[in-house]
């Protein structure tokens, strides 16, 4: 133990230990394969030389050696569904601000300026050490992967351009369009042609219809051309695609335009089994975000219990807004009693639709992603992930699912399945070594003694909330 903390303690420092060794730990590699007890990883810079038994590993070329006997080692998590420009504070929930003009939008912007670098520590603490922002203004967007690039504890940052969807639905966010709209063809291609130019690294595309309040002329199927052009334009050049639906007839139709990954499932009713045999013939990834309505209802019913992780990871300033919205008064307790109400009556049967569609696609052999859409109310930043995985295996998923899914299948559907992903050689050294078996339940995969990220170790006690911030 004393020799992890020194080493963590080092390349935290910010100089990289060449050929050391994580000897002794439990694999598992993110392949879904048989775990490899009494495994060693060497890492040599910023990337992994060796993956595999203790037995044969050149042990003697290394010049430091951790003990891990006890533990398990997974690739670093993957999220693929995040947002810079959410704060998961109460403050940036419009229904809120029409409820007490004392919280305002600007306010909810100027503090997550202020906080980002701290909101991007809150995702190592969690494990996740790549992020993909699925969209929003552009200078907020190149903000946060600008940010983390200079930062020692902070994920990969990954950017999708968009939103892009059909015309009907105008967002200003902070002076920026946080949505972009083409209703024809060479206006899709145009626009992903500049989020290329401008550095993206993915396309994120829609669907709007009016369950966004969206009044259009098209319909999904009418709109799937148009979501195909954008598709083959962005493949062009590398550039993977993720697409939000909310409806089951939208689903259907748009899983026939060349997506890489859904960025939700259905909200309204059960998707169709004529689209789950559509999602695994053409093994397109998917991920459910359950956990976001659910856990927007707990904070506003005061239901909401935090994990460990969260207590562990989370942003104290966010949780405050949950619990003390900002001191205890009967007028905020009214307001929070409003909002449960009109959210369980929006929300109304998605989870039940949500879970059915989950078992369904896992029974049928889809493949699944984890994205968070962190950070709506109650789904946090970084812990978004940990809440995510641990409703999903509530719904029935596997842990070793799980963990393909937070790993590999991210990775492979946003083309960087040859660079991370899985403990693999030459790939790179993002991992964690966890103190409990996560096989056993996704629930252990919270309990993080250090992680690594391209070669950095960061053992996870420097990482967490201060005890006088809980």
């Amino acid at each position: 133990m004393k020799l992890a903390l020194f080493a963590g303690l080092v390349l935290f420092a910010g100089s990289a230990l060449a050929d050391t060794a994580y000897v002794g730990a439990t694999l598992i590699d993110g392949t879904g394969g048989e775990a490899i007890q009494d495994g060693t990883l060497i890492v040599s810079g910023d990337g992994l030389t060796y993956v595999g038994p203790t037995a044969a590993a050149p042990l003697a070329t290394v010049s430091e050696q951790i003990d891990v006997s006890g533990k398990f080692i997974t690739p670093g998590f993957i999220d693929t569904h995040i947002h810079f420009m959410e704060s998961s504070r109460i403050h940036m929930d419009k229904s809120v601000q029409a409820l007490d003009s004392s919280l305002t939008e600007a306010d909810d912007i100027a503090w997550m300026k202020e906080r980002l670098g701290y909101t991007l520590e809150r995702y190592v603490c969690s494990g996740v050490t790549t992020a993909v922002s699925l969209g929003g203004p552009v200078h907020i967007e190149m903000a946060g992967r600008a940010t983390a690039m200079q930062m020692e504890r902070a994920p990969r940052v990954l950017l999708a351009g968009g939103p892009i969807s059909n015309s009907g639905l105008e967002w200003i966010f902070d002076g920026n369009p946080a949505v972009f709209a083409a209703d024809t063809e060479d206006d899709m291609r145009a626009l992903v042609r500049d989020f290329h130019e401008k550095g993206y690294d993915a396309i994120k595309l829609g669907f709007l219809g009016a369950e966004m309040g969206v009044d259009t002329e098209f319909t999904p199927v009418d709109y799937v051309p148009v979501l195909k052009a954008a598709a083959d334009e962005a493949h062009g050049f590398g550039m993977p695609v993720l697409t939000h639906v909310m409806t089951a007839e939208a689903f259907v139709a748009v899983a026939d335009s060349g997506l890489d990954a859904f960025a939700h499932i259905t909200f309204d009713v059960p998707i169709s089994d004529a689209a789950v045999d559509k999602v695994v013939e053409k093994r397109i990834k998917v991920a459910p975000t359950i956990a976001v309505f659910p856990k927007m209802i707990e904070v506003y019913d005061r239901s909401l219990e935090l994990s460990d992780i969260e207590k562990a990871c989370g942003d104290p300033q966010v949780f405050a807004t949950y619990f003390d919205y900002p001191e205890e008064s009967w007028q905020n307790a009214l307001r929070f009693q409003m909002l449960s109400g009109f959210y369980s009556l929006m929300i109304g049967g998605a989870q039940e639709a949500i879970e059915d569609s989950v078992r369904r696609l896992y029974a049928a052999g889809a493949e699944f992603i984890i994205g968070s859409d962190a950070a709506h109310v109650g789904t946090p930043h970084g812990v978004a992930l940990h809440i995510e995985m641990q409703m999903l295996e509530d719904a029935g998923l596997p842990p070793a699912t799980l963990i393909k899914a937070a790993t590999h299948n991210a990775a492979e559907a946003l083309g960087k399945l040859d660079e991370f992903g899985t403990l693999s050689t030459g790939k790179s050294a993002d991992f964690l070594v966890l103190e409990k078996d996560p096989l056993e339940t996704i629930r252990n995969a919270q309990y993080i003694e250090t992680v690594v990220v391209a070669g950095r170790a960061i053992p996870h006690a420097l990482l967490h909330v201060a005890e006088e911030d809980r």
